[in-house]
């Protein structure tokens, strides 16, 4: 099954690493997404603060302390050099409340205004209405517009009047200074309440949880192009349109109607750049040898004071090897303004499982999954073969990323162990280029990837035969209906004899709900369809949430995981209906659970590597019945326990049945061996019924010959 973990972060120590990307040639396919880099949102386990570009350059990552060992052991692995750049991030920030509570603390005016600390917004604001009581004649203040939580979005303007410098007397004497102080109020007052890491607006995005637009992806320039991201969970998310933040139209607008700007600076952090356009393409500016001096004078001068270091250049080619479309600096650029402008790229990093526990991009919350298209139209389903343990922890830490939509069909346990994934067409570059740069091998197994009125014509038809009986109501109010196979057969001697002398129960369908949301919706869905509390992953793995060793090895805590047990056993009703029905009847011999796929006839036990003390019992007649069921077309079955056999796993149903004391408890999973896994043909449908028929069968005569 494939693992979907979800971990929130907390404002615990984490510490930020540096690394050289010196392996980027190498490994740069392994990296990074092309198709859609994810996004670090504020729940996010790591945040890139500097991304990887190309050798030597040093990448910057902000990591959670409880992910440092997993971190620094990948890093080792691969050979990357890395040094602990902040130690403990929580002490900067302590040390910038204890600043801030200090500054606040002093007398609110222009002369003990504290410019060495940060601010809130409300003491900024209220500087800026200081220092336009304080000067009158130099300052006024204008509103532009409103943020998108309806924050004034205010400009200082600084007009002629100065005198102190000539200079600046002169530069004010032909022309005005505008300044935006904060371009992001909202962003701003969150990085103080709630995360101090934010980057985004906090505009709401339709259809999605995840807040916020790149207000520095948003303009209209070359916008939604390379460098942006269409998905709204990314930090680089571009929006849904060019100018659709109110916080970046605002100064569009001014500008516009301003009409006469002859510069424009933007400032942001960090990495000691001073840059001008295009970052959205390699199409040198036609001014670009003015730019670059001016630039050049610039860093020249910052130099002069403290000897800080800057490089400096055109965006494209100084900060990223990849084109960023929807600048502001390239967008104001085309309106006759240069602009300074500097970059945070998040690129995917392949890292460990705890590490990635949620760089999981939000694309794989449920409720996005349920909005997505159902056509399986050019996915695939790789059959992949790990040659080493080493191989084996990459895949897993690769079916992690649920920006990659990845749903694990087969798992790999051991070297040489094939593994099954259906991959979407979006993800398919992605996994190929991670696969072929660690020499993992791989091939395409499938390529093109997409009953109650039976149940009544079948009782109508054969009444003294067939009953219907409704034994509970799933999640959704669905009836869970069973057919009571009873006496009265007469047409084979051995069922008849069967017949005589117990009944046969079938539940066709154990989850209907999920059962429909397959046709509905997503073909994949293997859960039930109850609601999570405090998460927005829907359902629960029904054959983790029996009351057998429940919650243990091999069934996710995390109800974002195909495996997720629920919060309790037996929580599904889907799962309680046939619990009650067992216990209430009371006499039942033998319970046969059938799924697919993978071509094993299973016995208890998953959870426990105790065996069962029928082991030899229910083992021999295991090969029976598999002898029975290959006689027909030569199928090929592997039979055993359930932990000996494939893996353990916890709170399974046929544990749970062996505990309450029925001995012929077993688990078909049908075929095929993975050609097809879950989309089995349709052609194989019926010699798939008529070869299990047979092992069914074998199981029904031996319950019948061997009362207990």
């Amino acid at each position: 099954m494939g693992k979907r973990k979800g971990k929130q972060s907390d404002n615990a120590s984490r510490s930020a690493l540096g690394a050289m990307a010196d392996a980027w040639e190498e490994s740069r396919s392994g990296l990074i997404s092309p198709e859609k880099p994810p996004g670090f949102n504020e729940h996010s386990e790591l945040d890139i603060w500097r991304e990887p570009l190309k050798p030597a350059l040093p990448v910057d990552i902000h990591v959670p302390f409880e992910s440092l060992q997993a971190v620094r052991a990948f890093l080792e692995f691969n050979g990357i050099h890395y040094s602990v750049m902040i130690d403990d991030v929580q002490v900067l920030l302590n040390k910038e409340k204890e600043h801030m509570a200090l500054s606040r603390s002093k007398e609110r005016n222009n002369k003990s205004y504290d410019y060495g600390a940060y601010h809130t917004l409300e003491e900024i604001n209220m500087w800026m209405d200081n220092l336009v009581a304080d000067h009158p004649s130099l300052v006024s203040k204008i509103q532009i517009g409103l943020s998108f939580e309806g924050r004034p979005l205010y400009v200082l303007k600084i007009a002629s009047d100065y005198g102190k410098d000539p200079s600046l007397t002169s530069i004010l004497n032909t022309m005005d200074i505008f300044f935006e102080i904060v371009t992001n109020p909202d962003g701003y007052d969150f990085t103080h309440k709630s995360n101090r890491m934010w980057r985004k607006t906090r505009s709401i995005n339709p259809g999605s949880s995840c807040i916020g637009v790149d207000p520095n992806r948003n303009w209209q320039i070359g916008f939604g192009g390379p460098g942006t991201s269409t998905y709204p969970c990314d930090e680089t998310y571009c929006g849904p349109f060019a100018h659709s933040e109110s916080e970046v139209r605002s100064i569009a607008d001014f500008i516009l109607f301003h009409g006469n700007f002859k510069a424009m600076i933007t400032i942001h952090s960090y990495s000691q750049m001073l840059m001008f356009p295009n970052g959205y393409t390699s199409t040198p500016v036609p001014n670009k040898e003015e730019l670059h001096t001016l630039a050049k004078s610039a860093v020249d001068a910052l130099a002069s004071v403290y000897g800080t270091t800057y490089t400096y250049g055109d965006m494209y080619t100084t900060i990223c090897r990849f084109p960023e479309d929807g600048s502001n600096a390239s967008s104001i650029y085309k309106r006759g303004c240069e602009k300074y402008e500097d970059r945070l790229l998040v690129l995917v990093m392949n890292m460990h499982e705890d590490v990635l526990d949620d760089l999981k991009n939000p694309l794989k919350t449920t409720s996005e999954i349920d909005n997505l298209s159902t056509s399986l139209k050019e996915n695939m389903v790789l059959r992949i073969t790990a040659n080493s343990e080493e191989q084996i922890y990459m895949l897993k830490d690769l079916a992690e990323l649920d920006h990659l939509q990845l749903d694990v069909w087969r798992e790999a346990v051991k070297p040489e162990d094939s593994m099954d994934i259906h991959v979407p067409h979006s993800s398919l570059q992605t996994v190929k280029a991670f696969l072929e740069s660690h020499g993992i091998s791989y091939s395409v197994m499938i390529e093109d990837v997409q009953i109650y009125n039976w149940m009544d014509e079948l009782a109508s038809e054969y009444p003294h035969l067939v009953t219907k009986e409704q034994i509970g109501s799933s999640y959704e109010g669905r009836p869970l209906y069973i057919l009571k196979i009873a006496s009265d057969y007469g047409n084979d001697e051995s069922i008849t004899s069967i017949l005589d002398q117990m009944d046969i129960f079938i539940e066709i369908v154990t989850n209907p709900d999920g059962f429909h949301f397959t046709h509905t919706k997503n073909r994949m869905w293997r859960k039930t369809r109850s609601i999570n509390a405090g998460t927005s992953c829907v359902g629960v793995d029904p054959n983790r949430n029996w009351d057998a060793g429940f919650g243990g090895p091999g069934a996710s805590s995390q109800p974002c995981s195909e495996t997720y047990r629920g919060p309790r056993a037996n929580s599904e009703k889907e799962v309680k209906a046939i619990v009650d029905f067992v216990q209430a009847h009371g006499n039942i011999k033998a319970f046969v659970s059938i799924h697919s796929y993978s071509q094993l006839l299973l016995y208890p036990y998953g959870y426990t590597s105790t065996p069962v003390p029928d082991k030899q019992e229910l083992h021999d007649l295991a090969q029976r019945a598999v002898s029975a069921l290959s006689s027909l077309y030569g199928t090929s079955y592997r039979y055993g326990s359930i932990i000996t056999t494939i893996y353990q796993a916890s709170g399974g149903t046929i544990d749970w049945t062996y505990k309450q004391g029925i001995k012929y408890s077993y688990t078909f999973e049908l075929r095929d061996n993975g050609r097809y896994g879950f989309l089995l043909p349709a052609n194989q449908i019926i010699p798939t019924a008529q070869e299990t028929w047979l092992a069914v069968k074998v199981i029904m005569e031996h319950t019948r010959d061997n009362p207990y």
